[in-house]
């Protein structure tokens, strides 16, 4: 029986024909948006036997498939024989792009003019391939082709043979994928309460679309998901899956957790997409075109052989196997792994990849080129919120235009000039603006004629770039222009958008003066984000309150649930001390108290601890004060800008058998109080210094006014919630195991008065109120015993 499939022309022309090399210089969003508005221009001024973008389709047998193929032509111009019109615009100079490209563009017109032939019973038909420079539009390179019917049919299904040679591969790989899930059992000896409901809730996401899981600390939240999305891939209830996390350690966990699978015999293949920064092998750094670059150089000549080798020979391709493969093959490893995911059934990606407007992936949620069913599992989603308002604002700083100002000056050219000076008015203006007394000052709207400054800006410096290609820009010019480009975006965003957006100017000591566009409410985004999958779960270690997160991510109730911790409780015990106050206005008179409080704790019972302070200027606060022995414990001290090696040794003091315990301190809501996971003996303890509140500011202000306008509690909302949300994250570093057992110390008065209390009597009934020293000795020494 022959096989139902659908492929769009450019799929199959993309992998077939496309040989040239990466450019950025040529290829990417500005040229597509130029394109686009080329094209239209271009059609408009035909004749009114010109037909435009016209839908095309047919369906072929070829081997041992029944194949639907669709695409739209630019034109196709009605005579005594029809011409089918490729229209492509292009910076270069169109001859060498002609002869870059003829054989990819003839390609797809030869596609176009089987099917417009077939469909109206052609002998005869022609093909032209249109050009027109995006330099200057009046010049244009047209190339005429023609075919008989038979001819071009015979030269399509000799493409046809060529792609189903390699979908014949893929669909090999594809069944011992499902061969190999029909044993499909979890993957280790047994599956803990709180993970089965787990699995039971990402089967049921299919069924209701978004499902909101609050999940206790080391259940084994990664696994349980994973477990539920592959028998939705083993049933054909998904088709793909998404496994989305905006932290590397989550990344980590998933790699970990894919190899258990695979050593279990379990063929899913897996795409790990990095960022680009990470992924790139290349000396010149982000210098994507084959100048500057031998990874990008004929990258598409080089692509087809090297998706095959991995396609057979591996199914998990993360970070380290692709940058062995990039150098061996000398091919870009950054783009080999999406061009992978495309081939894989499940796909490990960072947030942004499936919500940002700017770097979302195109391929799967922006253009789809077929219905297919996708599931996302949503990882650490207390993260989303925060994430959600940074990708659809921006804040424009002025001071990275003055960083790329001695750059500019050095272009020779007096447009750019002009350009520059046109744009270097409205920095001016706003670095010099007369705040008054206050540090913001609100606009009801963008600055329309500071946006036109940006476009001319970054159309003009564009232009200069593609003709002068072995210029090579600054960092600080790039990072000048990533963040004018953002502004353009989230403009057009807010302009429909304008009630969840506030729009301000803003002057501060350290970071001097910035013009910002902010959203206040991400859930209309996010749910458009989520409406690409047939089935969503988002799950979280802490999501308490959870109408509280569902209200924020999705401005609307769904489906909630919170599972309890599986592991004896008895193994864990909060003690809060009241007697000391926090307040902002009280930190420095309560520190002694604080000092005492925390050297009791950590040596009535010697082992690893945290401590967890509300700022690094507390930090330094205690640094000054705290009295630990240094020949008893290893102290250390998480400071403001820290590598991922720095983390690491920061984290490699915590051994299971310390003959020198470490003492980490560490700021709330860091590094340190999320996504670390030190099992057993190598974290026994945590001291929270006060509630988490984040600093009361104009940031978080206007989002209380927000909420507050909602007919919301604003302050809960913007800070009381956001305060528990951290407490909790640096709570969940102490217990990751079953065999775990330790305590926490929580110190702020603020603890035992509503709604703290209530909160964490209601999370955690094995709890003590310690109101001196002796007290937490004689609670540390009785739980140990």
């Amino acid at each position: 029986m022959k096989k139902n499939c659908s492929f769009s022309i450019h799929q199959i022309v993309d992998f077939l024909l496309r040989s040239n090399s990466i450019d950025d210089r040529v290829f990417n969003k500005e040229t597509m948006q130029e394109g686009t508005r080329l094209h239209k221009i271009y059609q408009d001024k035909q004749g009114s036997n010109y037909l435009k973008e016209v839908e095309l389709e047919t369906t072929e047998e070829i081997d041992d498939y029944i194949v639907t193929i669709n695409g739209r032509a630019d034109g196709i111009i009605i005579d005594s024989i029809p011409i089918i019109d490729e229209i492509k615009t292009t910076n270069s100079d169109l001859d060498f792009f002609f002869s870059e490209n003829e054989k990819w563009h003839l390609g797809q017109a030869e596609f176009y003019a089987y099917i417009f032939a077939k469909n109206n019973n052609l002998k005869d038909i022609k093909v032209r391939l249109t050009y027109i420079s995006q330099k200057n539009s009046k010049y244009t390179l047209i190339k005429d082709y023609s075919y008989t019917f038979k001819a071009l049919k015979d030269k399509i299904f000799d493409y046809l043979h060529r792609f189903f040679r390699f979908e014949n591969i893929i669909n090999s790989q594809k069944q011992e994928m499902r061969n190999s899930l029909g044993d499909l059992e979890f993957p280790f000896k047994t599956i803990r309460s709180g993970q089965k409901e787990l699995i039971e809730y990402t089967k049921d996401s299919h069924k209701k679309h978004i499902i909101l899981v609050e999940a206790n600390t080391g259940i084994g939240k990664t696994s349980a998901t994973i477990y539920g999305a592959l028998d939705l891939l083993k049933n054909e209830k998904t088709d793909r899956i998404f496994y989305s996390t905006g932290k590397n350690s989550g990344i980590l966990t998933v790699l970990k957790t894919m190899k258990i699978f695979k050593k279990k015999d379990i063929k899913v293949r897996t795409s790990f997409l990095l960022a680009k920064e990470k992924m790139c092998i290349n000396d010149k750094k982000l210098r994507c075109n084959p100048d500057e670059c031998p990874f990008a150089k004929l990258y598409y000549s080089k692509l087809n052989k090297a998706l095959e080798d991995l396609i057979v020979s591996e199914t998990i391709y993360d970070e380290k196997l692709l940058k062995e493969v990039a150098i061996e093959q000398e091919i870009c490893p950054f783009e080999l792994s999406l061009d992978l995911s495309l081939y894989s059934e499940m796909v490990v990606l960072d947030y942004n990849y499936v919500f940002d407007p700017i770097v979302k992936l195109d391929r799967f949620f922006i253009s789809p080129t077929k219905e297919e069913k996708y599931t996302l599992l949503l990882d650490e989603a207390h993260n989303l919120y925060d994430r959600g308002l940074s990708m659809f604002s921006i804040s424009l700083s002025v001071d990275k235009f003055y960083k790329a100002e001695p750059f500019l000056d050095k272009l020779k050219s007096k447009r750019i000039k002009n350009t520059v000076a046109r744009l270097e008015n409205f920095f001016e203006k706003y670095r010099d603006y007369d705040f008054k007394s206050e540090k913001q000052v609100i606009f009801e709207d963008v600055d329309q004629a500071f946006l036109g400054a940006i476009q001319a800006f970054k159309d003009d410096t564009f232009n200069y770039f593609r003709r002068h290609k072995k210029k090579r820009s600054s960092p600080e010019f790039d990072d000048l222009s990533r963040d004018l480009h953002r502004f353009s975006v989230i403009s057009e965003i807010f302009n429909d958008y304008k009630e969840i957006y506030k729009v301000y100017l803003k002057t501060d000591y350290i970071e001097g003066v910035s013009y910002n566009i902010t959203c206040l409410d991400c859930s209309t985004f996010i749910n458009d984000g989520l409406n690409h999958f047939k089935g969503n779960l988002l799950f979280s270690a802490t999501l308490s309150p959870l109408d509280y997160y569902s209200k924020i991510l999705f401005g609307k109730e769904v489906e909630t649930h919170q599972i309890d911790s599986p592991y004896d409780k008895n193994n864990f015990k909060v003690l809060i001390n009241h007697e000391v106050s926090l307040k902002y206005k009280d930190r420095q008179s309560s520190l002694k108290d604080v000092v005492r409080s925390i050297e009791t704790f950590i040596t009535s019972k010697k082992g690893n601890y945290l401590i967890f302070v509300p700022s690094f200027e507390y930090l330094l606060m205690l640094k000054s004060v705290l009295l630990i022995d240094p020949n008893e414990y290893n102290v250390l001290y998480q400071e403001k800008e820290m590598t991922r090696s720095q983390r690491e040794d920061f984290l490699s003091f915590f051994n299971e058998e310390p003959t020198r315990p470490a003492v980490g301190i560490c700021v709330l809501g860091g590094v340190f109080s999320e996504s670390i996971d030190l099992v057993g003996n190598k974290l026994i303890g945590a001291a929270i210094i006060g509630i988490g509140l984040p600093k009361i500011c104009f940031e978080n202000d206007i989002k209380k006014d927000y909420f507050t306008s909602l007919g919301l509690d604003g302050f809960t909302y913007a800070y009381t919630n956001v305060g528990v949300n951290k407490v909790l994250q640096a709570i969940g570093r102490v217990i990751r195991s079953e065999d775990d057992k330790g305590m926490v110390l929580l110190m702020d008065s603020r603890f035992t008065k509503y709604p703290y209390r209530q909160f964490f009597k209601n999370k955690w009934g094995n709890f003590a109120v310690v109101n001196t020293p002796s007290v937490i000795k004689e609670e540390v020494d009785k739980f140990y015993k």
